[in-house]
């Protein structure tokens, strides 16, 4: 590797990195865990999102969203975002927690939720975020287990079933599969955006060869991998979503300058393939 030329990237990286922030800053509890095997993050107050009522609660647009997945095998946790709120002549937060959600799959049926496969009603705790929407609305994260699904693609419905006067409302992602998801209720609704939630498994997050450092789902490296090392290592130091896809050189320890190293050669420099995930 050219070292002149190495270093002239490296510092043009972390210069663009550091103006990049902290507009975008990964937030804390806005980031998918460890063991996610398809993630679609929440989008940052300060970005155009968009947020929907699913609740059991017929009293306004009642209805059940449903968002679509691809590329797993076995699916044994979930992890999604949204926040509380009652509508009557005009928004109101409110607070319930732990809060009950049905949570259940479906398979493909022509690009719709077809046949359901699994179905859960779960009482969850949702963690405070610390993060507000609107001013006045608390990001709230939510985890938990599932037992085993095995379904390699298909959709997935969060339907809360709380008391009448406090609704969840699930939050949009900034970084999602492709801006298709649907709302059954009182008609049909289709939303030209992805909603936040993250899959999880027990299994390996790290599929093909490393390098997907925030787990996006095409799993093709770039620049934002890069960027999310040098956040990682040097500025939040916010937890990875799978440190194998972040041991980029396969060394089998913690994640270091020599895997944004190897994530430049890849990306910039020799073109060499990156290893196979072990």
């Amino acid at each position: 590797m050219n070292t002149i030329l190495y270093k002239i990237i490296l510092l043009s990286l972390l210069v663009s990195t550091l103006t990049w922030f902290p507009s975008n800053l990964i937030k804390a509890g806005t980031d998918c865990p460890q063991n996610t095997v398809f993630g679609q993050p929440p989008h940052y107050p300060e970005n155009q999102s968009t947020e929907a009522k699913s609740d059991e609660d017929g009293t306004w647009e009642p209805g059940i969203l449903y968002e679509n997945f691809s590329g797993v095998s076995t699916i044994t946790g979930i992890h999604f975002w949204g926040f509380n709120a009652y509508v009557d002549y005009g928004v109101f937060p409110c607070f319930e927690n732990p809060m009950t959600f049905e949570i259940c799959f479906y398979i493909d049926s022509l690009n719709r939720p077809g046949r359901q496969v699994a179905g859960y009603t779960l009482v969850i705790a949702g963690d405070p975020t610390g993060i507000f929407y609107y001013n006045d609305f608390e990001l709230m994260e939510y985890d938990t287990e599932l037992p085993l699904v095995a379904l390699s693609d298909g959709w997935v419905s969060i339907m809360a079933k709380g008391g009448p006067s406090c609704w969840f409302f699930w939050l949009s992602s900034r970084s999602g599969m492709d801006s298709i998801s649907i709302k059954y209720g009182v008609g049909t609704t289709y939303y030209s955006n992805d909603f936040a939630f993250c899959l999880l498994s027990e299994t390996s997050c790290c599929h093909g060869f490393t390098g997907n450092t925030d787990c996006s789902p095409d799993e093709a490296p770039d620049i934002s991998d890069i960027t999310r090392l040098i956040d990682f290592l040097y500025l939040s130091h916010d937890p990875l979503c799978c440190l194998e896809e972040a041991d980029v050189d396969a060394s089998g320890g913690d994640p270091d300058i020599s895997d944004i190293t190897r994530l430049i050669d890849f990306l910039y420099l020799s073109h060499n393939p990156l290893p196979d995930c072990p």
